[in-house]
């Protein structure tokens, strides 16, 4: 078995003279871990190195009368030396100077420019040449340079910009909410002081000096620092450069650096990674995923004789919140609830129903983005192992013949990938997850867009929460391809996909290479200890024997959400489809289901939870009190769950969620009050307050009620003051649009 690869960097140290003992700390260090990694068996790359451009080091040059690079060889021996002396075991040297270097720099600025990252512009302001940074009169600290407080000159000249704000959000989630910088109290400062201020260009190019890396279709200016010696740390691996090859093998790392320069390490570099990544229309693409979770086989002193599961003995983690209310309402002891949790991921993988993790794996595929039948296979089968071997040799493929993501991700696409989801009865978070993902490749679709293209369409899937079987069983039945066999009639055939030919020669293929058989064998071991044959129409029906003909979503709409709300109306009890219910509103899911679970909500009642919409507190799932609303059977089909809030793919009953305008803005949600009559139509896709105080209003008294509350509501303060929620917070479009950050 090969040895791990582990790679990890000293800083790129500045020669400007010989080197000092801050210079021995982090060498030591690196070296410290490097030969403990080796000493564990790892496949080590410990790399060192010198960054040898920039106004300083020709402003020394010239004081000694010597060119530049002669200055630097002269420096980089005594780095070399001392190194030797001291016994460090670096693996690789890496020199700015050096022609691979130079060559992949001036590829990577112009792959940047050729993209719209970087611009040419002009820059005045305050210069620290000791720093070789810019700054604005506000960042200064008594007149002087905030790194290193030396004196700063005023400086104008012409240059080119890197844009950083596209990756403030992005860098702030990685400084935050990751490992990426230790100790985490340097990322606080990062956050604190330069991206919450906002994140001004980078200057990427300077012309007051000749010392660097020109840049080749503009040669009066000579490459900065940020994108010339940041970059080694990939150059010297091989990217984009013949000089080596093992980018892949290794990449990425560890990077350890010193305190004075872990801003442009920490914020300036990953924007840089960034940017080269983000292109999607130059990259080819293949999702592999790591399937779903197996069922548990329950014994009989646990399995349940629930009427509303036709399959008791599986036991699947959506059931623990009907378990948990059971609980909580004493018809099940302590012990039986824990044996349930205790057993309901018994491998690893997505949840075995159809959540959002298992909706949004059989997205992809249908998106053209996943090699066909990989979608949803169980974690544990031996073929997902082989898939993603697969789809590596198949990305290969796609470099070759230079078929990227834009190329396959197209509208047409996304309009197959909804209809899937309606024959999937796949989770109302799609609605969402989708347009956002669509507005990444500049495609526009929104919820009306489920809307339109669910009337009609072919439900067919009997997977859990809206049927019986757990998701693994999905793969074993055929998977995406027999979904999309059986709906092709309304698919578009001629979309590109990562196998370079299209969906409808890929259905085809399928057909002849034994995919359905393999299928049809597994379901057949599977079920082999089952009372009855099993057959792959129980699990995926026919178009023809469809479990439904109108999709299994609805958006609907009225004076209660103008801009539009969600309900899967195939797991919602038909009886619900038309109701007047009386409104009972909660600020907040705990009190909504603490009054759940202590007997306070009746049957007739519309409970909301409100404040709780991408704006309001980031839009978590309301799944608990929908479970608990669902395990009581005096509730299950007379209460309605109404909020500004998501659901998980799991959620079952008559539940409608993503009310916009959502409570945080404004929205109607927020003007609810005790008793108010609410009309739930899914059929005409309707959602109204009809009535006040039990007692129903024309529409124009509810609009002239609803003004009046609305002259009296005051928002609520901040859930989130500070970090990535706050910007979130303020940022975040409607659900409607798929609730990304504008």
């Amino acid at each position: 078995m090969a040895a791990k690869p582990y790679y990890i960097t000293t800083p790129i140290y500045y020669p400007s003279g010989n080197p000092h003992i801050g210079h021995c700390y982090t060498t030591v260090a690196c070296d410290s871990i490097a030969r403990y990694r080796r000493m564990q068996g790892y496949d080590v790359m410990f790399l060192t190195g010198t960054d040898e451009h920039g106004l300083k080091i020709e402003q020394k040059a010239a004081e000694k009368g010597v060119t530049p690079k002669e200055y630097v060889d002269e420096i980089v021996k005594t780095f070399k030396s001392l190194w030797s002396y001291m016994n460090i075991s670096y693996d690789r040297y890496i020199r700015t100077t050096d022609d691979y270097h130079i060559e992949t720099v001036q590829k990577i600025f112009k792959e940047l420019y050729d993209k719209g990252y970087i611009y040419k512009g002009k820059y005045q302001g305050k210069y620290c040449t000791p720093c070789e940074s810019f700054w604005t009169e506000s960042q200064l600290v008594d007149g002087k340079c905030p790194e290193c407080g030396r004196p700063v000159i005023e400086a104008e000249e012409e240059a080119y910009f890197f844009k950083m704000s596209p990756f403030a959000e992005r860098i702030t989630h990685l400084l935050t909410e990751t490992d990426y910088l230790q100790p985490k109290t340097r990322a606080t400062e990062l956050v604190n002081n330069f991206i919450k201020p906002g994140l001004e260009d980078l200057c990427v190019s300077r012309t007051s000096f000749t010392w660097g890396i020109p840049v080749d279709f503009d040669p009066k200016h000579v490459v900065y620092v940020w994108v010339d010696a940041l970059s080694n740390y990939i150059t010297a691996l091989g990217y984009e450069n013949d000089r080596y090859n093992d980018y892949k093998k290794y990449w990425p790392g560890i990077n350890i650096v010193g305190k004075e320069i872990v801003r442009f390490h920490s914020i300036i570099w990953p924007a840089m990674l960034m940017s080269i990544g983000r292109m999607k229309d130059m990259m080819a693409a293949i999702v592999v995923t790591g399937g779903v979770m197996e069922a548990y086989d329950l014994p009989a002193k646990y399995t349940e004789n629930d009427p509303g599961c036709a399959i008791n003995e599986l036991l699947t983690l959506e059931q623990i919140g009907k378990f948990s209310a059971q609980y909580e309402r004493g018809e099940i002891p302590a012990e039986q609830l824990t044996y349930y949790k205790q057993h309901a991921c018994p491998s690893c993988g997505a949840c075995s129903f159809m959540g959002t993790a298992s909706t949004m794996q059989i997205m992809a595929e249908a998106l053209g983005l996943m090699l066909p039948g990989t979608a949803l296979m169980p974690a544990t089968a031996p073929e997902l192992k082989q898939a993603a071997y697969d789809a590596g040799k198949q990305l290969m493929e796609l470099v070759k013949k230079g078929i990227t993501a834009k190329d396959i991700v197209t509208k047409k696409s996304f309009e197959n990938a909804i209809m899937v989801h309606a024959a999937i009865s796949g989770s109302t978070n799609a609605t969402m997850h989708l347009p956002a993902i669509a507005h990444e490749f500049g495609i526009e679709i929104d919820a009306d867009t489920f809307d339109r293209m669910h009337r009609g369409a072919h439900y067919l899937l009997n997977i859990r929460p809206s049927g019986d079987w757990p998701a693994q069983y999905f793969y074993y039945a055929g998977g995406v391809p027999r979904v999309m066999e059986e709906i092709k009639s309304m698919l578009h055939l001629d979309v590109m996909t990562v196998t370079g030919k299209t969906l409808g020669e890929n259905l085809e293929e399928l057909k002849k290479n034994g995919f359905y058989q393999h299928c049809d064998a597994i379901l057949a071991e599977k079920t082999a200890g089952f009372a009855r044959p099993v057959s792959r129409e129980d699990i995926i029906h026919s178009f023809d024997n469809a479990k439904g003909t109108d999709g299994s979503i609805a958006i609907l709409k009225g004076n209660l959400a103008p801009e539009g709300c969600v309900i899967k109306h195939t797991a919602c009890p038909k009886n619900m489809f038309e109701a007047t219910l009386r409104a009972k509103p909660y600020d907040s899911e705990e009190a909504c289901i603490s009054a759940v679970l202590h007997g306070e909500v009746k049957p007739g009642d519309a409970i909301f939870i409100r404040y709780e919409g991408p704006r309001g507190s980031g839009m978590p799932e309301m799944f608990y009190t929908g479970e608990a609303i669902c395990a009581d059977p005096k509730l299950a089909s007379s209460v309605a769950l109404i909020t500004d809030g998501r659901f998980s793919g799991a959620s079952r009953g008559p539940v409608i969620g993503h009310v916009s305008p959502e409570a945080a803005v404004g929205g109607p949600i927020a003007l609810v009050e005790p008793d108010d009559l609410i009309q739930i139509d899914v059929h005409n896709r309707k959602l109204a307050i009809v009535g006040v105080k039990g007692e129903p209003k024309t529409p124009e008294e509810m609009d002239a009620i609803l003004a009046e509350r609305r002259a009296n509501w005051k928002p609520k303060a901040p859930k989130y003051t500070k970090g990535l929620l706050k910007l979130y917070s303020q940022h975040a479009v409607s659900p409607m649009k798929g609730a990304y950050m504008e």
